[in-house]
C-alpha cells in the first residue's frame, strides 16, 4: 500500500523514510513530553505514582521480539531463558546525530529484593554500530539475574554460561536508549512473554511470577497495552489477550497487533479479518498488523483504504508516539499535583521526626 505520509517525512541519509514521526516540529515537542516522563521514571518516582507508558505483552513465541525489533530497527537476544526473565526498556529519540545505543541498568532493589535509591548504571561504553547491540544486552540482562554480583563490569567481557543462575529478576530491568535520523519519539517497555509451561529448567512458580509482573503493569490506568497476538494459535487461547481483556474490558488503552500471518490455517483467514475490521474483540485503538505480508496477500491486500492505515511498522510505530505523547499531555497536570503532594507529605513527615528529637541535625 502507499503511505500517505511518507511525502512529508524527513529522510535518512540512505534516502529511505524515517521511522515513526513525520514533521521534525511535532517531534520536538513529543519528544520534550516524553523525556520529562523518562526523567521521572529515571528517579524511581513511578513506583509511587502512576507515569504514562506503553508496556508491550504477548505470550512466549508470539513474535514480540520480531514486533520489537521492526520498531526499533536492533536485534535483540534470543537465546532461550534469559530473555524471558528480565524486562528490558527501549528509548527511542529521534536526533540529527548518527545513530548510536547506550544501555544501563535500572536498579531499584539489591540482591535480597529490599528497595535501594533507584540507580541508572552505564553498562559499556557507547554503541557506535548497531551489529554490537544484541551482546551488549545479553551481558547486561545477565548481570540483573544476578543481582548478588557487586561488580556488573565483569558481566561486559565474562563469557556467558547460559545454564548458569536461576535468578529471576522483575523489579530490575536493562534500559536501552537508542537515537538517530531514522527513530521515533518513543518509549516502551518490553515484559517477558507469559509462560504456559516451564519445560525441564524451568519452575512452576515463574508461571505466576511472570503473570503477577504483567498485571503489575497493566492493571494501572495510564498504561497503553500493546498487545502481540499469533495468527498460529487460536485467539480465545492466548494468555495475553486475556490478562489485556481483564483489565481494560472495554479495550479502551490497549493496541492489538496480529504477527506470523503467513501461519494461519488455511480457511481460517476469515476468524482474523473479522479483529481486523474491529468487529470482533473491538479495541479503540484497533488491531494493527506488522508484516508486508498483509499488503501483498489477499484477503488482506484486498482490505478498504480505511483500514490500510493500519499495515506497516512505521504506521504503527507514529501511532503509538501518538498515543502516549496525548496521554503524556492528558496526565502531566494530575502528575504535577501528585508529585507537589508526596513533596508536602515527605517534608510534614522530616518535620514530625525533628520536633519529635529523633533527628536534631536535620535541615529543612
Amino acid at each position: 500500500m502507499s503511505d500517505s505520509s511518507t511525502s512529508n517525512r524527513p529522510t535518512s541519509p540512505s534516502n529511505e523514510p524515517a521511522v515513526g514521526l513525520a514533521a521534525a516540529g511535532l517531534s520536538l515537542s513529543r519528544g520534550a513530553m516524553l523525556d520529562l516522563v523518562n526523567r521521572l521514571h529515571n528517579t524511581g518516582v513511578g513506583l509511587e505514582i502512576d507515569l504514562p507508558l506503553i508496556a508491550v505483552i504477548g505470550s512466549q513465541s508470539a513474535g514480540k521480539s520480531s514486533l520489537i525489533e521492526s520498531m526499533s530497527g536492533i536485534t535483540l537476544p534470543r537465546a532461550a531463558g534469559t530473555c524471558t526473565r528480565c524486562p528490558t526498556e527501549c528509548r527511542l529519540t529521534r536526533s540529527d546525530e548518527s545513530w548510536k545505543g547506550i544501555v544501563k541498568l535500572h536498579l531499584s532493589t539489591d540482591a535480597r529484593g529490599q528497595p535501594i535509591p533507584v540507580r541508572n548504571v552505564p553498562f559499556g561504553p557507547t554503541i557506535r554500530s548497531k551489529v554490537d547491540i544484541e551482546e551488549r544486552i545479553r551481558h547486561a540482562q545477565r548481570a540483573i539475574l544476578n543481582p548478588s554480583v557487586d561488580d556488573v563490569t565483569r558481566f561486559l567481557t565474562e563469557d556467558l554460561d547460559e545454564e548458569g543462575s536461576p535468578e529471576i529478576d522483575f523489579s530490575n530491568w536493562v534500559s536501552l536508549e537508542i537515537c538517530g535520523p531514522d527513530m521515533a519519539d518513543l518509549s516502551f517497555i518490553d515484559l517477558p512473554g507469559l509462560i504456559q509451561s516451564t519445560g525441564s529448567r524451568g519452575r512452576e512458580s515463574d508461571i505466576q511470577l511472570v503473570e503477577s509482573l504483567v498485571t503489575s503493569y497493566i492493571s494501572k490506568s495510564n498504561c497503553l497495552i500493546l498487545l502481540t497476538v499469533t495468527c498460529e494459535t487460536d485467539f480465545q487461547t492466548q494468555g495475553a489477550q486475556r490478562l489485556a481483556k481483564k483489565y481494560d474490558p472495554e479495550g479502551n488503552r490497549t493496541i492489538g497487533v496480529l504477527t506470523k500471518p503467513d501461519r494461519i490455517p488455511t480457511g481460517d483467514e476469515d476468524l482474523w479479518l473479522k479483529l481486523i475490521r474491529n468487529e470482533d474483540e473491538p479495541l479503540q485503538h484497533s488491531w494493527a498488523q506488522e508484516d508486508l505480508f498483509f499488503q501483498t496477500r489477499p484477503p488482506w491486500s484486498e482490505l478498504d483504504i480505511g483500514l490500510q492505515r493500519n499495515l506497516r511498522t512505521s504506521n504503527l510505530v507514529e501511532r503509538l508516539s501518538s498515543l502516549l505523547s496525548d496521554l503524556i499531555s492528558e496526565k502531566l497536570p494530575d502528575i504535577q499535583c501528585q508529585i507537589s503532594e508526596a513533596i508536602l507529605d515527605c517534608r510534614a513527615s522530616l518535620l514530625e521526626l525533628a520536633n519529635c528529637g529523633h533527628c536534631p541535625y536535620l535541615f529543612l
